[in-house]
């Protein structure tokens, strides 16, 4: 049976057809930049120096870590083994009671007590360090370089081994890249050459997402300046022209049921256009609209894509989770695929 239409006043603008859209981002995207993973201002290595002029210097981690070298010398970093006990490397390879109480007060000051009192309540593991922390920070901003050969994309301190860990994809050239240490003057044994995928950015339903798929945010300003945001619906396209088209609801227009020339924008108001408004359904009158009532079926209204935008024709954004209970996730994992359509269309409007 048909389903029961919107009705309107013949005065008033329409209102149109009920689009699903699935909210939910990955979609493979292209790489970010090379990148320091633990990238942060050189400092100097010290949990004690204080900013008395100028702007505030925020130490990272692997700067608090490399200042407990000042305290305790020859600390070369901590870890949790795979028993969970607490393990700290020293150059010296062991440690007094003395240097455990001081190791568990410098690890409270960057990790919390939580650190500390888990070293108080097991025996602490000392394991030969072949370089201390600020040796291997130092081993680590040197290496920055190397973020300028192919292949080369992350770097790190790993403290499970007492290492700069280097992270190259697998088409790298690994002695490419011990040529440019021994450039740089760092040991060989203080680095470990890792292949591994290249570090690609989380996407959103509402970051700039090219090509466009189903469910993304998208953006338009009305007549008064007001932005204001709305969900693009699918990739769409006439049989009988080039053009590529989406479906939106129509209640995400100027006017309902008014072709108004709306420009939309992804992913929001004040970013890049996508495309504009060209049919919205206008109504209709007569059975089973109720008398000075203008109706029609649905909340959709269909945009043409501007020239040079790229669209995914079928594709549905998918999200790492969704909830009946709540607003479930907008980080996109993938997508889903329109693989067909409907054969008949028995409703218009």
């Amino acid at each position: 049976m048909p389903g029961t239409p919107t009705t309107l006043k013949l005065s008033a603008t329409l209102l149109i057809a009920v689009l699903f859209i699935l909210s939910g981002c990955d979609q493979a995207v292209a790489p970010v930049e090379n990148t320091d993973i633990s990238d942060h201002a050189n400092t100097p290595f010290s949990n004690n120096s204080k900013v008395t002029e100028g702007p505030r210097v925020l130490q990272s981690l692997d700067d608090k870590l490399a200042g407990i070298v000042n305290v305790v010398p020859g600390f070369g970093g901590f870890f949790l083994d795979a028993d969970r006990r607490p393990t700290v490397f020293l150059k010296s390879g062991k440690a007094q009671a003395e240097v455990v109480t001081l190791i568990g007060n410098e690890l409270e000051k960057v990790y919390g007590s939580e650190v500390r009192e888990r070293i108080q309540n097991a025996e602490l593991q000392i394991v030969q360090a072949d370089y201390d922390f600020a040796e291997l920070q130092t081993f680590r901003i040197k290496a920055r370089e190397l973020l300028g050969v192919a292949g080369v994309h992350a770097l790190d301190i790993d403290e499970r081994i007492n290492k700069v860990a280097i992270s190259i994809s697998d088409d790298a050239s690994s002695d490419e890249v011990q040529d440019r240490l021994t450039q740089l003057d760092i040991p060989s044994d203080a680095i470990i050459v890792i292949k591994s995928p290249p570090v690609v950015p989380f996407q959103s339903l509402t970051s700039q997402v090219r090509p466009t798929v189903g469910g993304l945010q998208i953006g338009f300003t009305d007549y008064w300046g007001t932005d204001n945001w709305c969900t693009m619906g699918f990739n769409a396209r006439y049989q009988s022209d080039g053009y590529a088209y989406f479906v939106v609801n129509s209640h995400c227009t100027e006017d309902f049921g008014i072709i108004d020339g709306m420009v939309f924008r992804q992913p929001e108001a004040g970013s890049s256009d996508i495309g504009y408004e060209v049919d919205d359904y206008g109504g209709f009158t007569g059975y089973p609209c109720p008398s000075l009532y203008k109706c029609r079926y649905s909340d959709s209204a269909l945009a043409r894509y501007y020239s040079g935008v790229s669209d995914d024709f079928g594709g549905i954004a998918k999200t790492t989770s969704r909830s009946q209970s709540s607003p479930g996730s907008s980080t996109i994992s993938s997508s889903f695929n329109i693989v067909s359509y409907a054969q008949s269309h028995p409703y218009i409007g």
